[in-house]
Order: C-alpha cells, then structure tokens, then sequence
C-alpha cells in the first residue's frame, strides 16, 4: 500500500493498449492499468472492481494453458532448428499448473549482446525498465507521458531474433517474434509487437549499443497458421500517437466515467459481468439491440444517457425535430437511428414495433 506522500500511478503494459486496440473500451484500459494492490483504493483506483477471473471467465484457464503450450512446443521445435548453442533462454518454470518459458533478466540480455558469438535466438527477454527511473523517464517523456502519473509494467517478447549484418560493419538486426496460438494472427497482436519494438529500441539506444538496431520495418507473428510476417511501421506509428495523444486523456478520466460499452465482444472480458450488471440496473443505452459503441458515445455527448431518455424523444411535439438532430451526430445514427429509437421504446414499454 502507499503512503500518503507517495503518488500513486497507472501501470502501462503491452497487452493493455492491444486490448484497447481489439476493443476500442476506454474503461477496460482504464481499470487494467490501475495496479491490483490500489483496486478499490481512493485514488485512481476508486470505482475499479478487483478481478474475478475465476467467476467471470472460467474458460480463459483452458485458453492461457492452450498458449503456454503451443508457445512451449515453438521453442522447442526452434532449438531443434537452430541448435541448442544458438539458443539462450533460462528456461521453463511451473507455477499453479502452468508451464512457461522462464523470463530473461533485461542485464542478462544486454550482457548476451555484448558477447564475441551472438546467438540465433533469445527467448522471453523482460523489459523492466523500471529498474532503471532514468530510463523509464526518458521513455515517458518521448511521447509526453507524465512519469508522475504512469509507470511501465514489463514488456516481454516471445522470442528476439538476432539476425547478423549483411556487410562486414554494418549492424546487427534484431526481429521480434510472438507465439500465438490463435487460428491467425490479429491486428492487435502486430500492435503488441510495435510497442516492443518502440520499447527494445529504447533499451538499446540507452546503452548506446551502436552496432545493433531493431528491425522496424517487419515482424513476425507465430499462429497455428504459420509465420506472418508483416509491416511493422505502420503499427508503431498507431501506437506511438495512441501513447502520445490518447493514453494521458483516457488516464486522467475517472474510473466511473471511462466510456464503456456491452456487446457481444465482451463475453471473454473479465469485467463481462461487472459491466452487463451495471448496464441493466442503470438502463444503459448498450442494452439497445445492435446500438454501436461510437453511437453510444455520441448519443451521451449530446445529453442522452439512457435508453429511457432515448425513448422518450419519440413523444411530443418536438420529437421529428430531435430525431433529426441526433441523426445527424454520426453515420450510423443517419442509417439505424430510427431502429434504434424503437428499440429503446420496446424497453420502455414492451410493444415491438417494426
């Protein structure tokens, strides 16, 4: 717990802003980076629930195991590949029935870089720059994070790829990789990876390590599919103006303010519950059928709340003049705004209407 003359601070990780990313949930990304010792804590972890993974996701353990094993069997089949010499890793550990590949201290990494003979592959490198404020901060700073305000939680890429130089001089390359043991690789996993890729690149400048340089034109995801390698600009530019322009705001929100938004893409989320319950005892506007999120936002921004205020513009006088308005707040409000309206009037009152 923190003392009263220490700050308290969010905790930025790589799977916070994919998941932002893949979910576009301003109050999952809020409530993740809140460190779990300050959950329900007054402070930036006022009104965040603590987690409950085992009610609220009860197939998540079958899915974590599934990853941990098919990353298990990667490594396993790279070393075959590559030989054992090439290979560094500190290898496995099990810990409440899950094996995984043991992560490698960053000091251990770096001193790996230095050495006469550089190996093919590093494995589970622990990015903690923590352990080094000055370091940290600087980070922070480059994309005018407030280092008072947020701290970075460890990064740790699947696998480095350490590819040697093309010409006698010329530096050595590393290529980051990720396991996932989803059917193909998403969007939001070539996000994880720009953000190690901004965070490695960071690390090696700051030990002015000059004869090495991180790949950041490709990448490489590792599905059941096989390898995708893909374009990694254009992700790090995504991710650097979401650290830059949109990680601060959403921070500074409160935590029961942070816009949310019920639909079927939550089902896995460890909040599912927590949010489906507020949304029902608040008549929230998600409960309208196939209402988007975007629409939820703009149709709160201009004063609606609920589906019951919602309805409500459906009577008087003024009712043709105000659909219109709020038709226009969006594209999918111009196409779906009457369905929406008598959605939200068949929560009122039970009639369908078509």
């Amino acid at each position: 717990m923190p003392t009263g003359s220490e700050r308290q601070k969010f905790r930025l990780t790589a799977s916070a802003i994919a998941a932002h990313t893949k979910h576009r949930c301003d109050r999952l990304f809020r409530w993740q980076t809140v460190p779990a010792l300050l959950r329900g804590q007054a402070g930036i972890g006022w009104n965040v629930p603590k987690r409950e993974r085992a009610a609220s996701r009860p197939a998540i353990r079958l899915l974590m195991a599934g990853g941990d094993e098919f990353e298990l069997n990667q490594v396993c089949d790279l070393i075959a590949s590559v030989g054992e010499d090439r290979f560094v890793s500190a290898g496995e550990v099990t810990e409440n029935g899950r094996t995984q590949v043991t992560e490698l201290p960053l000091e251990t990494f770096l001193a790996t870089l230095h050495a006469p003979i550089l190996p093919a592959f590093i494995a589970q490198v622990a990015i903690n720059l923590t352990s080094d404020p000055e370091s940290e901060r600087a980070f922070l700073a480059h994309f005018d994070l407030d280092a008072d305000a947020l701290q970075l939680g460890p990064a740790r890429p699947d696998l480095i790829q350490i590819i040697d130089p093309p010409h006698p001089g010329d530096p050595y390359c590393l290529r980051i990789w990720d396991f996932k043991a989803s059917r193909v690789a998403r969007h939001d996993h070539f996000i994880q990876e720009a953000y190690y890729s901004l965070l490695l690149e960071h690390v090696l400048a700051w030990a002015n390590m000059t004869n090495i340089q991180v790949d950041v034109e490709t990448a490489i995801i590792r599905s059941r599919k096989g390898d995708e390698v893909f374009e990694l600009q254009p992700y790090r530019r995504a991710v650097s103006d979401f650290l830059r322009n949109r990680a601060m705001p959403l921070l500074s929100t409160p935590a029961v303010d942070a816009h949310y938004h019920v639909c079927d893409h939550c089902i896995t989320c460890e909040y599912a519950d927590h949010c489906r319950a507020e949304a029902d005892a608040g008549t929230d506007l998600s409960r309208i059928a196939y209402i988007s999120s975007e629409s939820k936002r703009r149709l709160k921004q201009a004063g609606i709340l609920t589906h019951r205020e919602l309805a409500r513009i459906a009577t008087g006088s003024a009712a043709a003049t105000q659909l219109s308005t709020l038709r226009e707040l969006s594209h999918d409000l111009t196409v779906h705004g009457v369905r929406y309206l008598a959605s939200a009037q068949a929560l009122e009152d039970g009639r369908v209407r078509r």
